[in-house]
Parts: structure tokens; sequence; C-alpha cells
């Protein structure tokens, strides 16, 4: 993965630059993680990077380097990916809103070998040219978990530049919170974590996801691959 890594970096600094204005390029990817979609598995709307109501770049709540990108590789089928403009909260409205205008929604499919790089400046809280009559607005994407075909297996395997890392727990991959984080954040992490562990605990449907992904995996390595 390293040397894939390093050739979407190379690739983005040498082709993109005038694209990437302001894109902080200087360091290369550390982190990778991949995520499978297959049936209606879903992800939804999210920024990967954090800003506060003024469009300040949140450092405590970013693992990532401010203004370095996110780089996503598609591979296997096709899927389809969405962006949102969403309206942040304002003086007249206390809640967060998809901005339901012209523009404001684009689709996007994924081939095989796409690479979907969004500028950091997309996922910031500002007032924009296009839609200032909206207030403070940002971009959010999300896969609507529709393959092309119907069927098969996509996996997004997403790059970055991390500048620092979170404790985790080995056997859920669930971030370990602090007293104060758990304080402040007590019911979402409860939720999650009951999530989590009524899936873990159903054998039968986890053993049943495990097959279907495994033979899924098998027919897309011979069809974009050709590994024996």
């Amino acid at each position: 993965m390293t040397t894939i890594a390093e050739i979407i970096r190379n690739y983005l600094i040498k082709n993109c630059q005038d694209r990437l204005q302001g894109v902080d390029l200087t360091n290369e990817f550390n982190s990778m993680v991949t995520v499978a979609y297959w049936d209606n598995k879903l992800l939804p709307a999210h920024r990967d990077q954090r800003y506060d109501c003024h469009g300040n770049f949140l450092a405590d709540e970013n693992s990532q380097k401010q203004s370095s990108p996110t780089c996503i590789l598609a591979v296997g089928d096709t899927r389809e990916l969405k962006l949102k403009l969403m309206r942040h909260k304002s003086p007249e409205d206390n809640a967060t809103k998809h901005v339901k205008i012209s523009g404001a929604t684009e689709s996007f499919d994924l081939d095989h070998g796409t690479l979907f790089v969004p500028h950091p400046d997309d996922e910031k809280t500002i007032i924009r040219e296009y839609f200032h009559q909206d207030h403070k607005t940002f971009w959010q994407h999300y896969s609507s978990g529709l393959l092309k075909d119907g069927s098969g297996l996509s996996l997004g395997l997403v790059f970055r530049t991390s500048v620092h890392y979170k404790l985790v727990y080995k056997d859920t991959g669930m971030m370990v919170l602090s007293k104060a984080q758990k304080k402040t954040d007590s019911k979402k992490h409860s939720k999650n974590t009951t999530k989590l562990n009524v899936y873990l605990n159903n054998h039968n449907e986890k053993e049943k996801d495990d097959l279907k992904i495994k033979s899924l995996y098998e027919g897309m390595k011979d069809e974009y691959f050709n590994i024996n």
C-alpha cells in the first residue's frame, strides 16, 4: 500500500497542482483504511475534516493534517457517490439542513481505478459565492449503497496524512475515550457500543456477512485483477 500511496501523491503533485491550489501535499500519506460496499451497505453523509461554525480547522477533532487531501481510490464494481451542500445553523434557523436548490446536490459514478480527491476547502463552513443566500454552508459526501449493476463489491482505499493517532480497542476498533469524552459524548458512545455488541454477538449474521464479502472479493479479483 505504501507504493500505491506514493504513486497517488506523485501523480497529484505532477498533474493536479492547478486544481488543488491551497492543498498541502508536502508530506507522504501514512494512513490507509478500506471501506467495503455491497448489497445495500451505506456510508452516511459526512465531512472528512471537521471545522467550526467560523470555518476554523478543529485540530482536536482531526487526526489528519490541516489542508491535506483525503484520496479515495475506487476498486472493483462501479458505485455511486453523492455530494450535498449543507447549510450551517443560522440565527434564523437553529438546525443544519440540506440546501435544496439547483447545483446543491451532485452525483458521480466511481468506476474501477477512479481517484476521488475532495478539496479540503469544500468542507469548510463558509459563505459561498453561488449560495450566499443560504448563509454559511459546507459540502458532505456519502455513498447511497447503489452499485451500477445492482450487485458485486466496491472497495474504497482511503489515503490520508495523519499527524496524530487515537488509541482504539483491538477487538472492536472503537476509540478509547477519556473520562471527559465519555461525559460529553456518553449517549452517542453508548449507542454505538450497543449496536456493535449486538452485531458481534449475532454470530450467524456476522458469519453470513464474512462469507458474502469473501465470495464477492474472489469474484472481483477474477474480474479486475486476474489473480490466480
